[in-house]
């Protein structure tokens, strides 16, 4: 629903305001754009989860709601554009190129390092989700 970039920086989904939490950072809103692919395909399936159609195929689906099921999630429901991993306070690693996003973290110092997670979409989890958060002392 959000991300904590720093004291200054709150990133957020559309849903959701956090300026009662942090009364006192800059808030940017992402778009939903990440699951448009998703979206427009819905309407040809009824999975959770979304491949590009190159990968899969009637039978990998079926394979897929028969027996991992489980792995994957509810992609309908995720904003992955707020999914960012924060290495340090200047680098913030996210899955997806937003231009608007990236103007932010310029004005506030930050750099984003895109790492392309070609399934985020089927497995549900962005950048941050495939990680252990760390204790890191600056």
């Amino acid at each position: 629903i959000f991300c904590v970039i720093s004291p200054e920086l709150v990133v957020t989904t559309p849903h959701y305001d956090p300026r009662k939490i942090f009364p006192d950072a800059e808030i940017h809103t992402v778009p939903r754009t990440v699951n448009k692919q998703f979206i427009d395909q819905k309407k040809q399936t009824s999975q959770n989860w979304w491949l590009p159609e190159k990968l899969t195929s009637p039978l990998f689906e079926n394979y897929i709601s028969e027996y991992l099921k489980h792995w994957v999630g509810e992609i309908q429901e995720t904003c992955l554009d707020v999914n960012l991993l924060i290495l340090d306070p200047k680098n913030v690693v996210c899955s997806n190129e937003d231009v608007d996003l990236f103007k932010v973290l310029d004005r506030h110092g930050i750099t984003p390092h895109v790492v392309t997670f070609r399934h985020q979409l089927f497995w549900d989890s962005g950048i941050h989700c495939l990680t252990s958060d760390l204790d890191r002392l600056i």
